[in-house]
């Protein structure tokens, strides 16, 4: 599909061509460009007197497609390209009088800005993405090119809110976004960490200097960041609920995971658990990786509950 600027005059030219076996020494040819809006924007003919001998064929300017105000609308055009033989007379096959013929695809041309950037869609975080506070990731956005041209030094923001408070803020620079079949980049911004739980809002913004179109400049998102471990657990299967584990290595998973916002203390409700591990030389439980929040004051205990520390075999 070619594609053309808003700005410019478009040229309009045909081949026409005599396929009979007299020699033809006039016809009319019509051009007809239909836009975006269903209606007709360009409806040109010409007259030629000129012998045209079986099998000639010619080309011929039918006139410009000339831009009016702030240049043609941005859209997808049709075009038809008709003839009318004049002399001699009648036409033996009007069939083929018209470009496209009967049952075939519409021709459509395309007339775009030269430079048009947007905000495709947001990648990271997705809708499935799972978030904890004080967990960073690096958000990441897809900028599309709308425009006939490459575009080079593409400015574009995000910012995050939490509420109504800005909690981050950050400009980038988007390379190159190529013009045609390939005309999205992604650009993945600075980390971002999360400080608390809560509903957050991502916004996405292109900010190309002259944009003329504004209305696809920003895409906001809302994601939703869970909290991070703080208070007492249990583990075990006498006291169910959902602060509750059924096994030590489901604790330990949670806790990596989600990290720590506070103390948190793991008791253990049941006689007796089953841990185990590959090679002697090997922890059952290892503690040696970093959790994320855990620190002097904020510290991890494991514990036999109350009612277990009671009895005389508390916990194995």
């Amino acid at each position: 599909r070619f594609k053309y600027p808003n700005t410019t005059p478009i040229p309009v030219e045909a081949v026409f061509q005599n396929v009979g076996l007299d020699t033809v020494k006039s016809f009319k040819g019509t051009a007809r460009i239909t836009g975006p809006a269903g209606t007709t924007v360009f409806n040109e003919s010409f007259t030629l007197v000129e012998n045209v001998v079986p099998g000639g064929r010619l080309t011929q300017s039918i006139g410009n497609f000339i831009p009016f105000g702030g240049g043609h609308p941005v859209g997808l055009y049709q075009v038809q390209i008709c003839s009318e033989l004049l002399d001699p007379t009648p036409d033996q096959n009007t069939f083929n009088d018209c470009m496209p013929r009967p049952g075939q695809p519409t021709y459509i041309f395309e007339v775009g800005y030269n430079e048009e950037p947007a905000v495709n869609s947001v990648t990271v975080p997705s809708t499935t993405q799972v978030l904890f506070a004080n967990r960073s990731f690096r958000p990441e956005g897809i900028f599309e090119n709308n425009g006939i041209q490459d575009l080079s030094n593409v400015p574009v923001r995000l910012i995050i809110t939490r509420g109504n408070v800005v909690v981050y803020n950050q400009t980038g620079i988007v390379p190159d976004i190529s013009a045609g079949q390939f005309n999205k980049a992604i650009f993945t911004f600075p980390a971002f960490t999360p400080t608390e739980a809560g509903v957050y809002r991502f916004c996405f913004r292109v900010e190309y200097p002259g944009d003329p179109v504004t209305t696809n400049n920003e895409i906001c998102v809302d994601r939703t960041v869970e909290a991070n471990l703080a208070g007492v657990y249990t583990i075990g299967t006498t006291k169910p609920g959902p602060r509750n584990y059924l096994t030590i290595e489901a604790a330990l998973n949670d806790l990596y995971l989600k990290g720590v916002s506070g103390a948190v203390t793991f008791e253990f409700t049941d006689a007796s658990y089953t841990v185990t591990t590959q090679g002697i030389t090997n922890p059952a439980m290892d503690l040696s990786s970093r959790i994320i929040g855990a620190s002097d004051r904020n510290t991890i205990t494991f514990k036999p509950s109350v009612e277990r520390s009671i009895s005389k075999s508390s916990v194995t």
